[in-house]
């Protein structure tokens, strides 16, 4: 009876090898955790941009009046918190802002894409005045602004609501719906007066 003996048992048998072979893996798994855990340590996270509010759009050659609605659409980025609040002020009619300045709308979000407020009633008329859109990130911590460059019209008076009427008259039901006594189970489609009906399915 013969006995092979193979190569790779014998290695594997082999004390001197078998050392070698545990002490590269040894080294191997060292070298992967030092390297690892060094750019571990050295990594730095992705800088988050600070809180910006611009204007993106705003209609300054439309009529306003005390009262009347006005509108701005804003674009803003980078991290506000939830406790966010964003305001609409308006100047006074020169376009100057004070402490005084009143805040004609407000949105408590940390994303907003347009602002709206109201006129006060009490807005004198100008052809100044001008919008600020600003960030007050929490109580007592105010946050980004911007200021409406083009100044904008608010003409005397009152604003007034619109209001629309639509009067007509509407024809019987029967000749816009024409309901059959007996089930119909047959479903299509041609042009038809408003009189036309569904036909009967053949045979039934």
């Amino acid at each position: 009876m013969s006995c092979v003996r193979f190569r790779n048992a014998t290695i594997n048998s082999d004390p001197t090898m078998r050392q070698y072979s545990t002490y590269f893996s040894n080294l191997f798994f060292s070298l992967f955790a030092v390297i690892f855990f060094s750019n571990a340590a050295n990594a730095r996270p992705l800088p988050i941009p600070p809180p910006t509010i611009a204007i993106n759009h705003f209609d300054n050659t439309g009529s306003y009046a005390p009262g009347s609605s006005i509108s701005v659409h804003v674009t803003t980025d980078g991290d506000f918190p939830l406790t966010n609040i964003f305001e609409l002020v308006l100047s006074d009619a020169s376009g100057g802002f004070t402490a005084s300045s009143p805040v004609i709308g407000t949105r408590s979000d940390f994303f907003t894409p347009i602002m709206v407020g109201t006129i006060p009633a009490t807005t004198p008329a100008g052809t100044g005045y001008k919008l600020k859109v600003r960030s007050v990130l929490s109580a007592g911590n105010p946050g980004p602004e911007v200021i409406l460059g083009t100044p904008f019209t608010i003409q005397s008076g009152a604003g007034h609501d619109v209001n629309i009427t639509l009067t007509g008259t509407i024809a019987a039901l029967s000749t816009l719906i024409n309901c059959l006594p007996s089930d119909q189970y047959a479903f299509g489609f041609t042009d038809q007066s408003f009189s036309a009906v569904t036909p009967s399915s053949p045979g039934m």
